[in-house]
Parts: structure tokens; C-alpha cells; sequence
């Protein structure tokens, strides 16, 4: 939704989530997507509770770790400069791994139960830079 501009939709879809509910893992997760939304948006008051709630996620894994500490720095820099730049957008949803494979698959009933994600496909292209030119897309 926000590499579609979507960050409306996005912050409404999350808004929705009863934290409370969440396991461990699974309120991480809302955390990151949370952050990404606030920095996308870029609105005072999302960047605020994102700052909240990523100082206070203390996540066991390393790995975790250190993506709730650059989403913490993005985040604050967003808050301060009041605009998100491009790095943090890029820092905030990070592209490949099996968050670009679950983009373009659709999750609905249709031909077998599986179906593709042509607008998801075409999103990730369009954002992927052409290597050795700079200023280009990946």
C-alpha cells in the first residue's frame, strides 16, 4: 500500500488492530508496519506513538533489534524535519526476502486458490534501480 501511495488506506487498515490481542512476534510486527505508516505519512502524531512504541519494544533478537533501532532513527528524523525523505521511506519497507514473494501472490479464492498479484509485481519493477546508473530506480 505505501509504495502505491496508499498511506491513507494503510494507516486506516492499521488503525483497525487490537494491540492487546497481539502475541509478542506478532505486536513487532504491528510496531514496524506502524513506524513505516508514520513515516510514510509523515503526521506528527503517528510519528509520536511510533516513537513510543519503538523505544519501548524490546525485541530478544538481534536482528529485530537493529531494525527497530533504524526505524527509531528514521522515525525521529521524520518527526524533526516534519517531511520523510527518501532513505527513510526506503529504510522503513525494506524490499526482497519473503515480504516482495507474499506481494505477489493474492491470498483470495480463484483458479486453484492462488492467484497473482499483477500490481504488486509491477510495483516492485518499477521501484527496482537499474544497476550503475545512479538516480534510477532499483
Amino acid at each position: 500500500m505505501l509504495y502505491r501511495k496508499q498511506i491513507d488506506a494503510a494507516a486506516t487498515e492499521i488503525d483497525t488492530v487490537k494491540r492487546e490481542t497481539l502475541p509478542r512476534h506478532e505486536f513487532a510486527d504491528f510496531v514496524f508496519a506502524y513506524a513505516a505508516i508514520a513515516i510514510w505519512s509523515a503526521k506528527a502524531d503517528r510519528l509520536t506513538e511510533a516513537k513510543t512504541l519503538l523505544q519501548a519494544l524490546a525485541p530478544a533478537e538481534p536482528i529485530f533489534n537493529d531494525r527497530r533501532l533504524n526505524l527509531l532513527l528514521r522515525v525521529t528524523e521524520t518527526l524533526a524535519s516534519g517531511t520523510a525523505s527518501g532513505a527513510a521511506k526506503a529504510d522503513s519497507t525494506p524490499k526482497g526476502g519473503l515480504a516482495t514473494v507474499a506481494g505477489f501472490f493474492e491470498q483470495k479464492p480463484n483458479i486453484a486458490g492462488i492467484g497473482f498479484n499483477f500490481n504488486a509485481m509491477i510495483d516492485y519493477f518499477a521501484r527496482k534501480k537499474t544497476k550503475g546508473e545512479p538516480g534510477k530506480s532499483e
